[in-house]
């Protein structure tokens, strides 16, 4: 592995890390489904351009995951404190 294929691998787990973080309100066997395949499809789309890859927006990809698998917005993360606590 090169050094740009190995920065472009870094990249794609990060966002693949934060679409995950963003579907943190639904249950774990559910995101797996929603985001099987991700790194292995940006690591494809990165080889065909010589690691030139635009990920864009974690939050975003996350929205449309949930859209096109007919699922809510994001809802609160169980867990998790409020500001205010």
């Amino acid at each position: 592995m090169n050094e740009t294929t190995l920065a472009a691998a870094e990249r794609i787990r990060a966002f693949a890390d934060a679409v995950r973080a963003q579907l943190a309100d639904l249950p774990a066997e559910e995101v797996d489904d929603l985001v099987e395949g991700l790194v292995g499809d940006l690591t494809d789309q990165a080889a065909d351009h010589d690691g030139a890859i635009e990920l864009g927006d974690p939050a975003a990809y996350a929205e449309e995951l949930r859209s096109a698998a007919g699922l809510p917005e994001r809802g609160p993360v169980v867990g998790t404190k409020t500001p205010w606590h």
